[in-house]
């Protein structure tokens, strides 16, 4: 036998180191499936981390969206509550606000005060005057209907009285209204339509000068329209 068989065939010395491929193997297993088991771990916990981070992210975009909403409802609300009312109480418009307001109020109360401490027979001066004109208007609005009646001409008169009424001042206005109302009553026979424009008469006459008028001729109206019973009289208190 050759000394390469001899020494094939020769028991090893139990103290010669002994190396093994297969144990290597074997142990490279080991660590690679633990490696491979840690990295799908971390891997994992990667993916939760990205998962919680991107739920915070739009959680607090969520939130930021819903702060800017209520804060530009409350800005349109303030907007609208602010308005006319905080321009013309806001900085310097205030004063002028107020310079205005008074003057409105002082105003208003110097007419009331004039008209309440109006004598008497000053107002009765001023329904007299009143009824003198509403007679001229009347004339003017009478006066091309009569020679020719028809429909244009009829337009015509009414726009006359109508045209006086809307520049009148207080007290012509209620004679204007009665001499238009006979007109319209006269020359169609529309009870109603003559009556509508006497509405709030009653309150514009203050002594007898216009009361007697209307007790008289607007009374007489009536009792031409078989309505006798429906009218009421003004009576006003006289000095």
């Amino acid at each position: 036998m050759s000394e390469l068989g001899q020494n094939e065939g020769q028991e090893q010395d139990k103290n010669t180191p002994f190396f093994d491929s297969s144990k290597i193997s074997d142990k490279k297993d080991v660590e690679h499936f633990s490696n491979v088991e840690g990295a799908e771990e971390r891997a994992r916990k990667a993916e939760q981390a990205k998962k919680a981070a991107e739920k915070e992210a739009k959680e607090v975009h969520a939130a930021d969206v819903r702060a800017a909403s209520e804060q530009m409802k409350q800005q349109e609300n303030g907007g609208k509550k602010g308005g006319i009312v905080g321009f013309l109480f806001g900085g310097w418009h205030k004063i002028v606000t107020i310079i205005v307001l008074l003057a409105l109020i002082g105003g208003g109360i110097f007419l009331v005060l004039r008209t309440a401490d109006e004598p008497y027979s000053v107002k009765k001066e001023h329904e007299q005057a009143a009824f003198e004109a509403a007679l001229v208007v009347d004339d003017d609005a009478r006066i091309a209907f009569e020679i020719n009646p028809n429909e244009e001409t009829y337009g015509q008169a009414k726009k006359i009285y109508e045209d006086a009424i809307a520049k009148a001042d207080k007290y012509e206005v209620a004679f204007l209204k009665m001499k238009y109302a006979e007109f319209v009553y006269e020359n169609t026979y529309d009870f109603d339509a003559a009556v509508s424009i006497l509405d709030g008469v009653t309150e514009e006459i203050k002594t007898e000068v216009g009361a007697d008028y209307y007790n008289y001729y607007i009374k007489r109206m009536y009792e031409k329209a078989g309505a006798a019973d429906e009218f009421k009289e003004i009576i006003v208190e006289s000095e």
